[in-house]
């Protein structure tokens, strides 16, 4: 399911709202997850800015 989120995040767009969204969930299931987020944050900032 975590899969899924990230693929949502890039479709949707709202990359800043996702993010924290699941920001807020991966952590608290999995603390390793929250490591992974953070970089999923940056890949998906850089490519926004890019887009804009």
């Amino acid at each position: 399911e975590q899969d899924m989120s990230q693929s949502e995040e890039h479709e949707v767009g709202d990359v800043h709202t996702r993010v924290s969204h699941s920001h807020h969930y991966e952590p608290i299931r999995n603390g390793e997850s929250e490591r992974f987020r953070s970089e999923v944050v940056t890949s998906q900032k850089s490519t926004s800015v890019t887009k804009h």
